[in-house]
């Protein structure tokens, strides 16, 4: 729960700007989703994301993200 939901939900807003831009990729520092190995990214020191364009990782961790909602109350 966000200590401040105003300045919680500026921050959302925000990012939706950004999510919504084809060249930015957006990783949500606790979504869980995007260790998972199904979706296969890449991170230091296996790898890196500069190809996450062309690997579709975005299009991959969002069809992923809602995984953490139906794990939630586990």
């Amino acid at each position: 729960m966000p200590h401040d939901k105003g300045k919680a939900n500026h921050s959302l807003e925000i990012m939706r700007e950004f999510d919504a831009v084809d060249d930015v990729f957006v990783i949500i520092t606790h979504d869980e989703t995007s260790l998972d190995p199904d979706i296969g990214l890449e991170f230091f020191p296996h790898g890196d994301l500069e190809s996450w364009k062309a690997k579709n990782y975005a299009n991959r961790s969002r069809r992923a993200f809602p995984e953490d909602f139906r794990r939630a109350p586990e």
